[in-house]
This record gives structure tokens, C-alpha cells and sequence, in this order.
């Protein structure tokens, strides 16, 4: 699935309570998509399309031990989006919450040129009739 067709920008009344919001994403071309951030710069949930539906996807930012080169997301853990944010976000808070929890990746902070565009970028979405 390419880039485009992998996030999804629009955001639900549930899902703005729950604080998400439609971002620009620097490691995607600046494509827009629906994000759930908090203070830990080097991970985001990001809404996104998967095989079975819409899923919640746990981004992680740094270097991946067997590709090396330049730091970027990647993909550490989703969870399916027909639970609803409220339900994703209670098992993203479990999932790092775990005293074991140990990155994919070795975590590093983004660029400002790799980073979540929320304050700086929002993108405004006409809601779907």
C-alpha cells in the first residue's frame, strides 16, 4: 500500500474528543493524516488503512537495527480502529505502559522536517456527508 493510500486524514467526532487531530506528517511529503500525540516526540498513532479497515497505527522514530542509514517512522504495533480511539488509546497506555516495553527501534527525536506538523500545520477537513 503506497503512502497515499495509507493514511487517512479525516478524524471523527469521537476521535477529536479523544484528541486526535489532521496533521501534516514530514516523513510522509508532508501527506495529511489523522494523529494522536502527547509529550514523547519519537512516537505517534496515526490513523491508517489496513487489509480488514481502518487501524491505529503506533509509530516509532529512530534507526532500525537491520536497515540502518537515516532514522525514520516505522510501524511498531497497531490495533483495530472498529474499537474506537477511546479503546485504542486505553491499549496504547497499557502497551507502553508495560514495565518490559522495549522499542523496536533505537528511539531518536525527529527533525523538525520529520515531525507531526500539529500547531504549526493543521489541515482543515470538510466533514463527510
Amino acid at each position: 500500500m503506497s503512502a497515499p493510500d495509507l493514511y487517512v486524514a479525516d478524524v471523527s467526532p469521537e476521535e477529536a474528543a479523544a484528541g486526535f487531530a489532521v496533521c501534516r506528517l514530514g516523513s510522509a511529503g508532508g501527506q495529511a493524516a489523522a494523529v494522536y500525540a502527547w509529550g514523547d516526540p519519537s512516537h505517534r498513532l496515526v490513523k491508517t488503512r489496513g487489509r480488514d479497515g481502518i487501524i491505529f497505527q503506533l509509530q516509532a522514530f529512530g534507526r532500525h537495527p537491520r536497515v540502518g542509514g537515516l532514522a525514520d517512522w516505522y510501524a511498531e504495533r497497531h490495533w483495530p480502529g472498529g474499537y474506537g480511539p477511546a479503546w485504542a488509546l486505553a491499549r496504547l497506555r497499557e502497551h507502553l505502559g508495560r514495565r518490559g516495553y522495549r522499542p523496536l527501534i533505537e528511539l531518536q527525536v525527529p527533525a523538525e522536517d520529520r515531525a507531526v506538523s500539529i500547531v504549526a500545520a493543521p489541515v482543515v477537513v470538510a466533514p463527510a456527508h
